[in-house]
């Protein structure tokens, strides 16, 4: 599940992409073209909100992406402890003289 919140997360960056680029490129040619410094400072304001935008968007996407990864390495270590524990169970006993199998019926190892 986490890893379909990373693909989304980087759908939804993705698929916004061309219209931030669009809408960036618009407010730097009317800051370039603006006529007085309180057009320049409102234009410049928007670049700024359109950059932390995209950073906020890009932010949740590394939040998901390390979730996703925080969630694989729990449960791979949960798959070792699982293996452990497997093993664990399969040796209980195996080394005890009591689980030796009884060779009476074979006279050459007398």
């Amino acid at each position: 599940q986490s890893y379909q919140g990373v693909y989304q997360a980087s759908g939804t960056v993705m698929q916004n992409l061309p219209q931030a680029e669009q809408s960036l490129a618009s407010t730097l040619g009317q800051s370039q073209a603006a006529s007085g410094n309180l057009d320049a400072l409102q234009a410049q304001t928007q670049v700024q909100a359109q950059s932390v935008g995209q950073l906020v968007a890009v932010n949740a996407q590394l939040a998901a992406l390390a979730q996703a990864q925080a969630d694989r390495m729990s449960f791979d270590l949960q798959s070792v402890d699982d293996a452990r524990r497997l093993a664990a169970d399969a040796m209980n006993g195996f080394l005890t003289p009591s689980s030796a199998a009884a060779l009476s019926g074979a006279m050459a190892f007398h």
